[in-house]
């Protein structure tokens, strides 16, 4: 929830990216903030990590 927040949108991009390399071994995941999407999250960020997700490829 911190780097959804707080990260810029290059560099959130990039820690999805990496977290995604990381956790996609085997070729399936569930992808989540870990937490409830709260109120004071950007928007921007949150359709980032959102369309990061959906658009990743192995």
């Amino acid at each position: 929830m911190d780097r959804l927040c707080r990260y810029e949108e290059g560099e959130l991009r990039k820690y999805i990216r990496s977290i995604l390399d990381c956790c996609m071994e085997g070729g399936r995941y569930a992808f989540g903030s870990g937490n409830s999407i709260a109120n004071y999250v950007p928007l921007k960020n949150y359709f980032i990590m959102l369309e990061e997700g959906r658009n990743y490829k192995v």
